[in-house]
């Protein structure tokens, strides 16, 4: 004998599998990224360094935009932060415990290896480490030595998303200073703060 099952019974019978389906897991895939409000969320920020205790301050943010849900359930992929930690331990032993004197580009290309989920990457890269910021608080002739008690960090070297995965390839590396308007083609370890720069850093 075959049971015919009428419309609104079937549809019963599939609201309960989805229901079932969802009520399985541990978020919601269905409703995860369903909203509006979206944003670039910030994931994790790490200290790099090696026995000298200089090295490198990484960022890195959700690659995309995302609802509050998303960022919540990428917080929970254990893998991401494992990739994290391995970073941080196996970086100073790569670079023979020389970070101060290895050149930015080529961290951010070896660091870039543990970008190994699609959803978040390195976005911001920042010189750390007391020998190592001191090195861009020299004065040179064309930026004499400008006094910042207020923003000690400001003139380091760092990096911004499109230098770490340019948009171009073949377009020259650009080096940058933290909150400076002054860029170079090369690591110029020098201030590069003009006095404009530090009362802007102020506001």
């Amino acid at each position: 004998m075959v049971l015919l099952l009428g419309g609104t019974t079937s549809f019963l019978i599939l609201i309960a599998v989805i229901g079932l389906f969802r009520s399985c897991m541990g978020y919601d895939e269905i409703d995860i990224d369903n909203s509006t409000q979206v944003r670039r969320y910030e994931i994790h920020r790490a200290y790099v360094t090696d026995s000298t205790e200089n090295g490198y301050e990484l960022l890195w943010f959700t690659t995309n935009y995302v609802t509050q849900k998303r960022y919540e359930e990428i917080l929970t992929r254990k893998h991401i932060f494992d990739s994290y930690q391995k970073l941080q331990a196996e970086a100073g032993a790569h670079f023979n415990n020389d970070l101060i004197n290895t050149d930015i580009y080529n961290f951010v290309e070896w660091a870039k290896r543990y970008d190994i989920d699609p959803d978040v990457r390195l976005t911001n890269i920042w010189v750390y480490g007391t020998e190592y910021k001191k090195l861009y608080r020299q004065p040179n002739l064309t930026f004499p030595e400008v006094h910042t008690p207020y923003s000690p960090d400001i003139g380091i070297l760092f990096l911004k998303e499109n230098d770490v995965y340019p948009y171009n390839f073949e377009s020259p590396q650009t080096y940058r200073y933290w909150q400076c308007d002054i860029t170079s083609l090369s690591d110029e370890r020098y201030n590069h703060v003009t006095e404009e720069d530090y009362r802007r850093s102020l506001k």
